[in-house]
């Protein structure tokens, strides 16, 4: 007995101790993105300055490439510490959210990109979700099928709802995911598929990051690939109680839910 107690004590203890490992872990990330933000920003700032002023085109063109890699480094301290902030108790702002005008306006965000576009299934359904950080998580699956075609290639977006959830899609059939790789690919820095283009690629730390954000929302992110078919990514979130009844929309607010932009690829950018 005394030995059970003290294997119970030791397994407490290493408990404990790893508990604060990750803590400690988590918020040294928070402050490496947070010390890392200001600089990054005053060091690409001077970048574009002298990339505008620049009279000599190779000096132009370094400045241009400085410039590119100094976002890329913002962008990979930003998701760090949306990562690192991701167990927090104030990570999200919770409201009622209709899912079909995220996924449109996620696409209106990316629709700039030569791809084409294809707008799915958008149920007319609420989730209890924090809009940005909702945002965030499509742009993330977005941007990871933007790396992984070209302009030619078909990207489909949809919003519907399945069992009690609604679920978010990303769709390309392009190239697919090897089945070896697939339990791998959440994992933090994963890359399973070559990128098209570095300027394009990210950091593996995208689907990560949809992750974080599915599970902040006691959600899920799943995906159905198969080799030479192509990817379905589906960001699945527990639906939310219908909308209290409100006065009709306003005629461009209908438009921009209906399926007139259904067949209009891009969709024309809101006034």
């Amino acid at each position: 007995m005394q030995d059970r107690l003290a294997a119970m004590e030791e397994l407490h203890r290493v408990s404990r101790e790893n508990l604060r490992l990750l803590e400690q872990q988590r918020q040294f990330l928070q402050d490496v993105s947070h010390e890392l933000g200001t600089p990054i920003t005053v060091a690409l700032g001077h970048a574009e300055l002298i990339e505008q002023a620049a009279t000599d085109q190779v000096v132009a063109e370094d400045a241009r490439v400085v410039a590119g890699e100094l976002a890329r480094l913002r962008r990979l301290a930003q998701r760090l510490l949306l990562l690192a902030s991701a167990g927090s108790p104030d990570f999200l702002q919770l409201g009622p959210v209709e899912a079909g005008t995220v996924a449109l306006d996620a696409v209106d965000r990316w629709g700039h990109m030569p791809r084409r576009w294809r707008l799915g299934e958008l149920a007319e359904a609420t989730v209890l979700a924090d809009r940005d950080r909702l945002a965030v998580a499509l742009d993330a699956l977005l941007e990871n099928a933007v790396a992984h075609t070209t302009a030619d290639d078909c990207i489909e977006v949809s919003a519907r709802v399945d069992d009690g959830c609604v679920v978010f899609a990303v769709t390309d059939a392009v190239g697919g995911i090897p089945a070896a790789e697939l339990d791998r690919i959440f994992a933090r820095f994963a890359r399973a598929r070559p990128y098209q283009s570095r300027a394009a690629g990210g950091f593996g730390l995208g689907l990560p990051i949809v992750q974080a954000i599915a599970e902040a929302h006691h959600g899920s992110v799943q995906v159905r690939s198969a080799e030479g078919r192509g990817s379905t990514f589906e960001l699945r979130l527990p639906a939310g109680p219908a909308p209290e009844p409100t006065s009709p929309p306003e005629p461009e607010a209908r438009t921009r839910a209906g399926s007139p932009y259904r067949d209009r690829w891009p969709p024309p950018r809101p006034r």
